[in-house]
């Protein structure tokens, strides 16, 4: 990735963004990039709170509270502090510049449009007042724009495993061995490839890539057939810290991708097109 990049990261109201921040981080040392927090008033949950008799469940113990609109907009105006105020922190700590902005709007639209054509877009599910079976292989669409996006797991268990890159072998993955290897760098884990080549030339192309970027001494998990959704049943097993790869085709697959691995998945585009 030899282009300058920034690290948009996307707030809301509802879920625990310590994740949003330690990815933002992470990613940040490794790519030498800034960091633009978004802070969105969500539309949708404002237009809930003024429903009459309209109730919320709390993320963190799942009670269910009644809520009103004067009510919602205190609680997103102290939440927006709260995530400011420890991005700042973080970033403090980090050395790493930082900006933070509170707008309003639907989430995934103004997240979205935050992103630039080079900036990597951090995205919490977790935000979204509806959520659909299919909810993260549809918000991928609004992020053609970006370089990549980063979709953040429902539930992430705190786990110390490698940093796992899913190759294909196809044309235009160079890029994501060598950003695989500074994120593990960055966040002192191993990196480990995850090879779903279904033909042997592709494997041999992954092979020899990640020879010459991690050195001989790299682990090559390679899928059983070269599926997708044998990769995602290995890629469980290797309880990954974090995940690299090429936005796939069929899309829905990154659904299977970020259950089975339960850890933050970067999804790169257009990379040595």
């Amino acid at each position: 990735m030899t282009t300058r990049v920034r690290i948009v990261a996307g707030f809301g109201s509802v879920a625990d963004e310590r994740p949003t921040i330690d990815t933002a981080m992470a990613l940040a040392r490794a790519l030498e990039a800034d960091v633009a927090g978004y802070f969105v008033e969500d539309t949708d949950l404002l237009n809930l709170a003024a429903l009459p008799f309209a109730k919320a469940m709390r993320p963190t113990d799942r009670s269910v509270l009644t809520v009103k609109l004067s009510q919602m907009e205190k609680e997103m105006a102290r939440a927006a502090v709260n995530w400011r105020r420890a991005l700042y922190a973080s970033a403090g700590q980090a050395r790493i510049r930082c900006s933070f902005e509170t707008i309003r709007g639907a989430y995934s639209a103004e997240i979205a449009r935050a992103g630039a054509a080079t900036d990597v877009v951090i995205f919490n599910p977790a935000n979204l007042p509806h959520r659909r079976p299919d909810s993260v292989s549809a918000l991928l669409q609004r992020f053609e724009q970006a370089a990549g996006a980063v979709i953040l797991p429902e539930q992430r268990p705190h786990r110390r495993g490698p940093v796992v890159l899913v190759a294909t072998g196809a044309p235009g993955e160079s890029g994501l061995f060598e950003t695989t290897e500074r994120i593990a760098r960055a966040t002192g884990r191993d990196a480990v490839v995850l090879s779903v080549a279904g033909e042997e030339d592709a494997d041999q192309r992954i092979s020899d890539l990640a020879h010459m970027v991690f050195g001989s001494g790299i682990e090559i998990f390679r899928a059983p057939g070269g599926t997708l959704s044998a990769g995602a049943a290995l890629l469980s097993q290797l309880e990954p810290s974090f995940i690299v790869l090429r936005q796939p085709e069929p899309a829905a697959i990154v659904d299977v991708f970020l259950k089975a691995g339960q850890a933050p998945m970067l999804l790169m585009r257009g990379q040595d097109d």
